[in-house]
């Protein structure tokens, strides 16, 4: 797994009501240390995850197999396997596994950037908490604090992902013709709320993007791919000490599965499509900050696919995320 930070002096922007703000070279460079390597456990979960998942395709695949090479040499496959292929559970587990919501919406930029910068008041959720509108907003954009890349291809796969601290692009590719690969990569944006605190703070990042996906099974074998973005949140104290995981927010924008010799892909293909991040119930929700602390918000994508193989051939994969970090909103209570 390769990660890659990029860390340096980081100048807080004017707030109405408060004076420029400065975090030291050093202070931010081991706290976004820290941040890398948090992340990389979160992302290295994120792949034993679907390994599992990967490993229960492949079995189901193996045994298909053994049931179609039977049938060609007119023997009759064993009970054994019969109930193995049709293990419920196993089945049920790989459908939650790929079990994300799915968002293929696109605003104009102008609407986007509006709603990223909305002061959102007025709103009541389903548990009867209404949010109250913003009374302040910290807003942040290019070159930001630091990014962070990981990609493990496995097999017959390819990977890649990159960031960019100076302009905030950020994404990945991944394929596979027999083999896994995950990827992910992110944007740090690093803030300290306005007093008075504890206040409950918002990250609103304004992200368009474009993907492409394209799953291609053939003779049985399965392909499977999944992407999506998310904010996480860090804070320490103000000597850098303390860690701790304010904020894990994810969400998915494509899960896929094919079989047989279906052919699935999205919706522009050979095209990409469009979208902004974050937006239509996607946005990360508020949590309570605190005093004397530091915060880092992570801005990341992450995708995983996976290809069977075996005697008769393998499926193909392949997908990609390109996006853009334009600035981060971070709406105060």
């Amino acid at each position: 797994m390769a990660t890659q930070s990029q860390n340096g002096p980081v100048n807080f922007p004017a707030v109405a009501g408060k004076a420029n703000t400065s975090i030291t070279a050093e202070l931010s460079q081991k706290i976004g240390a820290q941040a890398c390597a948090t992340i990389d456990k979160l992302f290295g979960d994120y792949l034993l995850n679907r390994n599992e998942t990967r490993d229960i395709g492949a079995e189901q695949q193996r045994v298909i197999e053994a049931l179609v090479r039977a049938s060609l040499s007119g023997t009759q496959p064993s009970e054994v396997q019969r109930i193995e292929f049709l293990m419920p559970e196993k089945i049920e587990k790989m459908k939650k596994a790929r079990d994300l919501a799915t968002s293929r919406h696109r605003l104009p930029q102008l609407s986007a950037k509006a709603l990223t910068l909305r002061p959102l008041g007025g709103m009541t959720f389903n548990d009867g908490v209404q949010v109250a509108e913003d009374t302040k907003l910290q807003i942040f954009a290019a070159p930001y604090v630091a990014t962070w890349t990981s990609h493990t291809p496995e097999g017959n796969a390819e990977s890649s992902a990159n960031a960019n601290a100076q302009n905030g692009s950020f994404g990945f590719f991944i394929g596979a013709a027999g083999g896994s690969a995950t990827a992910g990569a992110g944007v740090w944006v690093q803030f300290i709320p306005d007093p008075p605190l504890p206040r409950l703070v918002q990250v609103r990042p304004y992200v368009p993007y474009d993907y492409q996906w394209d799953d291609h099974s053939d003779n049985g074998y399965t392909a499977h791919n999944d992407g999506g973005f998310g904010v996480y949140v860090l804070s320490w104290d103000m000597q850098g000490a303390d860690q701790r995981l304010e904020q894990d927010f994810r969400y998915g924008i494509w899960s896929d599965g094919t079989g047989w010799w279906e052919h699935h892909h999205n919706p522009s293909e050979p095209n990409p499509d469009y979208g902004n991040a974050f937006l239509y119930g996607n946005e990360a929700p508020y949590f309570e900050a605190q005093e004397d602390r530091i915060y880092q918000a992570c801005i990341w994508c992450f995708g995983s696919c996976d290809s069977g193989s075996g005697f008769f051939g393998n499926s193909l994969t392949a997908s990609d995320i390109n996006a853009e970090v334009g600035f981060v909103v971070i709406g105060e209570q």
